[in-house]
């Protein structure tokens, strides 16, 4: 038997909750150097009061998606987060994610875009930035009193935010992009945020044959009754 067959279960989980948090904080010390201003008298002067509370909510949902991984069952986590059907997903968010600290070095240094340093749209982000992080506190809540319930994994879900769309979740990942662009004032963000987009359509495309296949005609008729992330639009 090798060394990584006689890992038990809940070790695995401590190593996967681990990294998660590794990736965390790292992400979080680099985008705080990225904001250093080397030369400048006042070297946190970029760290104001709208990156600020930024950074805080960003440690925020960074915990809501530790707790979330941590109270879903070891033995379904590949299908909880979709590694089952789609494993290149977790490719294009550490890939996003990473690309996300230049984010941070236009805040903090290049001004490609000045015009968008504007208090009210950074305000407007920081209020969508809490809503998206209470928006997933209620989904993640729904989705493991569903993936901890036997009977209930074999139905659709559509309790708590799955009442109005498909994939509410995915809804929260994108407006919290969003909002980090608003945020930082960043034309670069938004054409992360894009790349966002891009990434969860082609999650979506994948994830919804694999619950037709799964649950049939019952989740047909849910999604013919439901969006996929914005009702009445898409």
């Amino acid at each position: 038997m090798t060394d990584q067959q006689t890992i038990s279960k809940p070790n695995r989980a401590l190593m996967n909750a681990a990294s998660l948090l590794i990736f965390m904080l790292a992400y979080l010390a680099l985008g705080v150097l990225c904001l250093w201003q080397w030369d400048e008298p006042r070297a946190w002067s970029r760290i104001d009061f709208f990156t600020g509370i930024a950074l805080v909510l960003s440690v925020l949902m960074g915990a809501e998606h530790l707790s979330f991984s941590r109270s879903i069952a070891d033995e379904i986590k590949s299908e909880a987060f979709g590694t089952s059907y789609d494993p290149g997903m977790a490719g294009f968010v550490t890939t996003l994610g990473v690309l996300e600290l230049i984010v941070f070095l236009d805040y903090g240094h290049w001004h490609l875009a000045p015009v968008l340093e504007n208090k009210v749209l950074q305000s407007a982000g920081l209020i969508l930035y809490i809503t998206t992080l209470l928006w997933l506190r209620w989904t993640d809540a729904a989705l493991i009193r569903h993936f901890n319930d036997a009977r209930a994994a074999r139905e659709v879900i559509t309790e708590g935010p799955f009442r109005y769309i498909r994939h509410p979740r995915y809804a929260a990942l994108i407006a919290s992009r969003i909002a980090f662009a608003l945020v930082f004032a960043s034309l670069l963000g938004w054409i992360l945020a894009a790349g966002w987009v891009v990434a969860v359509r082609r999650r979506i495309l994948r994830e919804e044959p694999h619950l037709e296949e799964m649950f049939g005609l019952e989740y047909e008729t849910y999604a013919s009754k439901t969006a996929r992330l914005i009702p009445g639009i898409y």
